[in-house]
């Protein structure tokens, strides 16, 4: 069973609009922040769902801020893939998807 743990910097009034979360301060230009853990051990499955705020800027790009929320799976600790998106709804439902996939792990 797929659990989720939000941090206390998640709002879900601003899940549509990660922009909110650069505007208030909670997340940097060119960093990024975690506001989920997902988990299912008898997947081997863990990921994460977040905001992050693209600074061209930061790497002489003459380009807008951006900001998007993102999402990171891994499973038997190697990395799946890591994918941005305009929502987190977007965010969880392509999470949900690779965890649906991945077998259960049998206990020997």
């Amino acid at each position: 069973m797929l659990t989720i743990t939000w941090a206390p910097a998640h709002r879900a009034e601003w899940d549509a609009d990660a922009q909110h979360y650069v505007d208030a301060g909670s997340v940097a230009p060119g960093k990024s922040r975690r506001l989920a853990r997902l988990a299912d051990p008898q997947r081997a499955f863990k990921g994460y769902v977040g905001v992050q705020c693209a600074d061209p800027h930061l790497f002489a790009v003459a380009d807008d801020q951006v900001a998007r929320f993102f999402v990171s799976v891994f499973a038997h600790g190697r990395t799946i893939t890591l994918r941005t998106f305009p929502t987190i709804a977007e965010a969880l439902t392509f999470a949900r998807s690779v965890h649906a996939r991945l077998p259960m792990i049998v206990a020997t």
